[in-house]
């Protein structure tokens, strides 16, 4: 998995926080940019990672019931579907041209097959190609960074409540800055970020 945040030259900077501090003070900084990695994979269903050096590599994948789409992990390029070179005359990928609806650079994650042709005879489907992003989107960066601030300063919150008033206890909320930026991202079997 690629870092979403680097601590001394993104994280430090963010929280306004000296870069000279103790070696634990850095491991704890750290868990929360883990915490808050995990928390976004989670609500994207997916973990975004950048295309490795190497080159292409194969991986299976079950076509839909209707064997006309095959949904696959991010892909940066497809080059072989079922072992045959690709050809978009017979398969297009989407998002179109590697943009979303706004203009902005996506990976592959879905393969399409043209007029009606059908892959659910194949059973598992060997797609080859290079997986990943070519970047990390900065709105997830920011999000990183927004939510582990949030994990940081929830360190000492007992039975989820922050603060204690006269009338009554108030709860941790949810930060919706953090599911604006990275809701455009959502995989299809997200259901949210903490």
């Amino acid at each position: 998995m690629a870092s979403y945040v680097d601590l001394t030259t993104v994280f430090k900077p963010y929280i306004k926080m000296n870069a000279a501090v103790s070696v634990l003070e850095d491991a704890v900084l750290q868990m929360g940019i883990d915490a808050a990695e995990a928390g976004i994979n989670i609500g994207l269903a997916r973990t975004i990672t950048l295309v490795p050096a190497d080159a292409p590599s194969a991986r299976l994948y079950t076509p839909a019931p209707c064997g006309t789409r095959i949904d696959i992990d991010d892909a940066a390029t497809i080059t072989a579907v079922g072992g045959v070179a690709f050809d978009a005359e017979l398969f297009r990928c989407t998002p179109l041209q590697h943009r979303d609806p706004s203009g902005q650079w996506r990976p592959y994650d879905t393969i399409e097959t043209r007029s009606g042709w059908t892959v659910d005879s194949w059973g598992d489907v060997s797609v080859t190609g290079t997986w990943g992003w070519t970047v990390i989107p900065p709105n997830v960066t920011e999000a990183c960074k927004v939510l582990a601030k949030d994990v940081l300063a929830n360190r000492d919150v007992a039975f989820g409540m922050h603060a204690f008033t006269e009338y009554a206890a108030q709860r941790v909320r949810t930060n919706p800055v953090v599911w604006e930026l990275i809701g455009d991202l959502r995989g299809i079997k997200s259901f949210g970020v903490a």
